[in-house]
């Protein structure tokens, strides 16, 4: 209570341990003593029409006895006398921190919802849409008017029953759902989302309707179909690639044997191939893969497998059929190719047939029809045999590559790779030869497609790695090409592990790899990635741009070095496309801190334009062409069986 000069006369309890004040402490003293000056002219204005008889209240901040303000709302009415005289006022004063607090939070979080880059809805139990936040209608197009009301499963769910189900669990309880699933948009398109779905709660417990966050995920689940799709097909022709097809014929084996069927695979091979790309041009090559990919999806059921292995063998998997059917195809095929408007394409063809009581695996039936088909080339190709059984043909390149191991009989040559900027060697790319049974140097190009054809190629990689890592230790710094089966064996790493032991620094060290080899081997060439990164070793992605999406696969395989292809730098001086493709592979290794190296370097123009470029390193006879090294007998060591080759 106030006087008629709004000094304090009463004072409750209650008002008193608002304010931190004993009751006796706050009489005689005037109201305005407890509020900040700034409000003082606004509680007079309202204590005045409270003297005229004018009813209201209104929010007054209280300063407390430690100075700390004190929300209030405050509603007054005049006191009078028995003569109608004011003689002061009452005051009633509401304690309002807490509600105000209460509401502030309230408006902030209605503003985070609003302004949130992810679709928030607030729902019933039964799923009725009662909030709809702005980040909603873009992600479906909706206004908020229009969604409101609406049962949220039934608007937006591609498909509204498992959609139902989620909701139900959070409004039974379920505290938190994190699902990914797809969402209609208000015009019909298929939108990806990550969604969280939860039950709110009320402040006992109870729930009281739940909430969806969703976010857009489209773009990675675009990347991921895309990687996906790229890691198991052929980027040429899009068929399946090996190892999409070496997954597809072990289900197709696995099934057989359970089911007592049996079945056919067919190896392919065009004849003269090579003369083709060497005489026509990589195009004219590029061409005649494409129709013979054609031919085969053309020829084939939809349950058969069609794949290319790479370069130009392909392979046919025929679940449940017999050799005559299998045979018919082949004839089909090869008698579709001849007959091309275009010009005639042969083929060699290998089959091997595989029944419910073979224990083989799909290596061991592709091995079979390859045999079969390298025994085709041998008299005279254009035909279809079946294998029969028999080591012949082309299998005594396996026997030989084989007993080359065994005898240690393969030589390493060295190219320097050049930096362009100082004219120094950064390293030297290790290039394998195999010597023949009378000592004749054979190219890889002889027996490198066999060895890995065969599952040789393994072995050769670790012979390969072994003597590069003790030419490293030795101060070398060295480039050791891996084939994509080599992607992420554990051996390599082991042999790698140990060379560190014996005193090698890793960073002397550059596995390369093919970009085909990494798109195909993906989750391997990730992991092995990140395995040499850990270990300090570097790692180049080599042919690089060759493949479909290259710059994607540079997000997931942390590759230090990018080897252009060669085809980007054979006719970088007179080609302006490819001048602007290296440069765009350039620009974008260095914002990503990565170094360029581009092979194929064989005159001063080309050094000149790869400079000019920007290109960091590179390869080719005009900076130093191969040079033999040569390595003795074995000695046997801590973490290899060969010793160290030395320089001759």
């Amino acid at each position: 209570m106030l006087d008629e000069k709004n000094r304090t006369t009463v004072a409750n309890r209650a008002l008193a341990e608002m304010l931190g004040y004993e009751p006796e402490e706050m009489r005689g003293r005037s109201i305005f003593e407890f509020m900040d000056p700034a409000d003082v002219e606004e509680a007079q204005r309202s204590l005045g029409l409270r003297r005229e008889g004018v009813g209201n209240q209104h929010e007054v901040p209280l300063r407390a006895k430690d100075g700390h303000n004190v929300s209030t709302l405050m509603a007054t009415s005049s006191l009078h006398d028995r003569k109608g005289e004011h003689v002061g006022t009452l005051a009633m004063v509401t304690d309002t921190t807490a509600q105000k607090a209460a509401s502030v939070e309230h408006a902030n979080l209605a503003a985070i919802v609003q302004s949130s880059a992810e679709a928030i809805i607030g729902m019933s139990t039964d799923g009725v849409i009662q909030s709809w936040n702005e980040a909603s209608s873009r992600l479906y197009g909706y206004t908020a008017k229009e969604a409101l009301g609406q049962h949220a499963p039934s608007l937006l769910a591609r498909n509204p029953s498992k959609r139902e189900q989620v909701v139900a669990r959070a409004a039974g309880g379920d505290d938190q759902q994190q699902i990914e699933s797809q969402d209609l948009s208000k015009d019909g398109r298929i939108i990806d989302v990550s969604m969280t779905v939860s039950a709110i709660r009320d402040s006992e417990g109870l729930v009281i309707g739940v909430s969806r966050i969703a976010r857009d995920i489209g773009w990675s689940k675009r990347m991921e179909r895309e990687l996906q799709y790229v890691a198991e097909h052929d980027w040429l022709t899009g068929l399946y690639n090996r190892r999409r097809l070496i997954a597809e014929l072990d289900r197709c084996l696995a099934y057989a044997a359970r089911y007592k069927r049996s079945g056919a695979v067919l190896a392919l091979d065009v004849d003269n191939f090579k003369f083709v790309n060497d005489s026509e041009g990589q195009s004219a090559g590029d061409r005649t893969l494409k129709s013979v990919a054609a031919v085969l999806d053309t020829r084939t059921r939809d349950t058969d497998i069609v794949a290319r292995l790479g370069g130009d063998e392909f392979a046919i998997v025929l679940p449940e059929a017999t050799e005559q059917e299998a045979l018919e195809v082949a004839s089909d095929v090869r008698s579709l190719l001849s007959q091309r408007p275009t010009g005639p394409i042969k083929l060699s063809v290998g089959i091997s047939l595989f029944t419910p009581e073979q224990k083989i695996t799909a290596d061991d039936a592709l091995v079979a029809a390859g045999v079969a088909q390298y025994e085709t080339k041998e008299h005279g190709g254009d035909q279809a045999r079946v294998f029969s059984g028999r080591a012949g043909g082309r299998l005594t390149w396996v026997e030989r590559i084989r007993a080359a191991l065994a005898e240690d009989r393969f030589l390493l040559y060295r190219q320097p790779i050049v930096d362009l900027r100082t004219g120094l060697v950064a390293y030297h790319e290790l290039l394998i030869r195999m010597l023949s049974e009378d000592g004749e140097i054979i190219a890889p190009g002889d027996f490198l497609p066999t060895a890995e054809r065969f599952g040789l190629i393994g072995e050769i990689d670790r012979w390969v790695t072994e003597h590069a890592l003790r030419l490293a230790i030795d101060g070398e710094r060295v480039t050791i090409n891996l084939a994509g089966p080599s992607i992420g064996d554990e051996r390599i790493l082991s042999l790698v592990h140990g060379a560190i032991a014996d005193g090698l620094d890793p960073a002397a060290v550059l596995f390369e790899i093919t970009e085909t080899a990494a798109v195909s081997n993906f989750e391997n060439a990730e992991r092995f990635a990140r395995t040499l990164n850990d270990i300090g070793c570097n790692l180049a992605l080599d042919d690089f741009g060759t493949g479909f999406g290259s710059f994607t696969y540079l997000k997931y395989v942390n590759a230090r070095y990018l080897k252009i292809d060669l085809e980007f730098v054979r006719h970088l001086v007179s080609d302006d496309t490819d001048q602007k493709v290296v440069k765009s592979i350039v620009d974008i290794a260095h914002s990503l801190d990565k170094k360029t190296i581009a092979e194929g370097v064989e005159d001063a123009a080309t050094l000149t334009a790869l400079k000019h470029a920007g290109v960091d390193f590179g390869q080719g006879f005009y900076l130093g062409g191969p040079k033999r090294l040569w390595h003795p007998p074995r000695s046997s060591n801590a973490w290899g069986k060969t010793s160290l080759p030395q320089l001759s």
